[in-house]
């Protein structure tokens, strides 16, 4: 069974994700943020960690740089969810750890969908690329990008 680790830190969203989720067959797991989701992605190896990114502050921005990393380092497909406006004003923060960029991190993602999204249409992009998991991160961003 396939199965998808959700981060974020509206519980009402999680809740409405891990239920369409299940729907479809899907197991889910949630977390609130790195504290939660860093011993999930470790314990559970979900084949996807769907990252709920709210306003980008600066502690945001570090709860998501570690687990992107942490994400990253287990080999596990990466779906972000990105805030109203996050294309025209980018963080500038830097990855403390690895000096790369926020941007060059939300590029190492095989999924980039900005808010608002279609419920339907992103749970159909997540199975499919849970389904798919050995076609090229690059060929998986550039068709199902959103703007």
């Amino acid at each position: 069974m396939a199965s998808i680790l959700i981060i974020g830190p509206d519980p009402e969203t999680r809740e409405i994700l891990k239920l369409r989720f299940e729907v479809d067959g899907i197991e889910v797991t949630t977390a609130l943020g790195k504290e939660d989701a860093v011993p999930a992605i470790k314990k559970d190896r979900p084949d996807c960690a769907l990252i709920d990114l709210i306003d980008l502050s600066e502690g945001e921005t570090k709860e998501a740089l570690a687990i992107i990393r942490a994400v990253t380092q287990a080999k596990i497909q990466s779906i972000l969810l990105m805030p109203r406006g996050f294309t025209e004003s980018p963080p500038k923060k830097d990855c403390e750890t690895c000096g790369i960029s926020f941007k060059e991190k939300i590029a190492k993602a095989d999924l980039v969908i900005n808010k608002p999204y279609d419920l339907n249409a992103l749970i159909e992009q997540v199975s499919r690329l849970i389904s798919n998991p050995k076609k090229s991160s690059t060929s998986r961003r550039g068709s199902h990008r959103r703007s």
